[in-house]
């Protein structure tokens, strides 16, 4: 059975747990939990280390223990060096420059906050407005859709972020009012070869689904989407591979036959019923 968690945070990650997520511990994590790839891929959110809202990235310590841990754990784990590269677009030249500068082999795209508005983990949404609510999550595609034209990157993350925070505060939302929205986004992606990330911490995180849901799954199936990628989107050694496996059988139920593993910067397909087998 080869299993690869493609999203995973340690120390180096603004929100990492500083004591117990170190690269070593988050490997030996996979380790113990029968994993046989992992990447690990902390945040670097370019506008909050721009603006010095968040701490900076260490990224010469994060590599030179990413490699270190690749050589020390080569005969037990495949471990591949990736980033996950938050609000590339609000900084498009020094988000490029970036990932110039390193020798990324995966790369993360993801949007956790639209221009001049917080993280949707900051923000209560119990007493917003319906219509408050909708303008957020449009303006969120809208910047979707500006990340995918920008590119640059190997996997989208967590489409339906948002709708994580908007139900934390027991708020509905109705996502499917925006099918064609996110469909022009599939697209996008297949056209320019970019996967589409199936994030299992709403498994676990009270949202009782991936991100995106099984329904956009089937959406991005229908529109001939075969590129996905699954990660734990894990902060501490205890929630490495959580709901990997469970996304794998979801995916085949829909008629994937493939997982997309990434090796420098290269997507290779991977048969999921051999994954299982």
């Amino acid at each position: 059975m080869y299993i690869c968690d493609q999203h995973l945070h340690t120390k180096y990650s603004f929100d990492g747990d500083r004591e117990k997520a170190t690269v070593n511990n988050i490997t030996e994590a996979a380790i113990a939990a029968g994993l046989s790839e992992i990447c690990i891929t902390d945040h670097y959110d370019i506008n909050g280390i721009i603006e010095k809202t968040y701490p900076d990235y260490d990224a010469e310590n994060a590599r030179a223990e990413i490699f270190a841990a690749k050589e020390k754990y080569k005969n037990k784990l495949t471990i591949t060096y990736g980033i996950e590269l938050g609000e590339a677009t609000h900084y498009p030249t020094e988000s490029k420059e970036f990932l110039k500068k390193y020798p990324f082999e995966y790369v993360i795209g993801s949007i956790h906050n639209i221009k001049d508005v917080p993280d949707f983990y900051y923000i209560n949404f119990t007493d917003m407005t319906d219509a408050l609510i909708a303008s957020l999550w449009e303006r969120y595609l809208k910047e979707i859709e500006e990340l995918v034209d920008f590119g640059g990157f190997s996997t989208l993350a967590h489409l339906t972020y948002p709708i994580r925070y908007v139900n934390k505060y027991g708020r509905q939302f109705d996502v499917n009012r925006y099918y064609d929205r996110i469909e022009r986004i599939y697209r996008k992606l297949i056209t320019k070869n970019i996967a589409l990330e199936v994030n299992t911490s709403g498994l676990r995180q009270g949202m009782g689904c991936t991100m995106p849901y099984r329904q956009l799954i089937e959406l991005y199936y229908e529109c001939g989407g075969k590129m996905i990628t699954c990660g734990s989107d894990a902060h501490t050694p205890g929630d490495v591979g959580v709901g990997i496996l469970e996304t794998y059988k979801m995916l085949i139920n829909i008629g994937f036959k493939t997982i997309t593993i990434f090796r420098n910067r290269t997507p290779e397909m991977i048969s999921i019923t051999e994954v299982l087998s």
